[in-house]
This record gives C-alpha cells, sequence and structure tokens, in this order.
C-alpha cells in the first residue's frame, strides 16, 4: 500500500481539496508535487511549496499595489 492509501484509508486524512469544498472554496492542485504553483482570487494569494515562495511573493505585491 503506498502512501496516499496509508493516509487516506488506515489514517482517515482527509486531504485539502475535501475539506475546503463544502465551506465554498476551491482547491487548484499543481501538475507536479514539486511545482512552482500559485493562485490568485481577488485578494487571496497562496502557494503550494517552497518553489512557489519567490511566485507566490511577486502575486502577493502584485495584489497589493492594486488596492
Amino acid at each position: 500500500m503506498g502512501i496516499d492509501e496509508t493516509l487516506r484509508k488506515e489514517w482517515k486524512v482527509k486531504y485539502v481539496d475535501k475539506l475546503v469544498g463544502p465551506v465554498g472554496a476551491k482547491y487548484v492542485r499543481p501538475a507536479g508535487i514539486w511545482d512552482d504553483h500559485y493562485h490568485v482570487d481577488g485578494r487571496i494569494v497562496s502557494g503550494v511549496s517552497t518553489q512557489s515562495a519567490q511566485s507566490t511573493a511577486e502575486a502577493v505585491v502584485k495584489v497589493f499595489e492594486g488596492l
């Protein structure tokens, strides 16, 4: 059994994409687990990994400048 199956089945771990749906949010998953990936939704900016730090910060600055 892989780590994904262990977390979901044995430990009953819910992933963020399943947790945010019921409250009306949408999780945008990166193409690869270590990809540089960020998402902007209005004034909310989020990144998914350390590889996303710079691009996420740059997106935050753009949103801030637009206020």
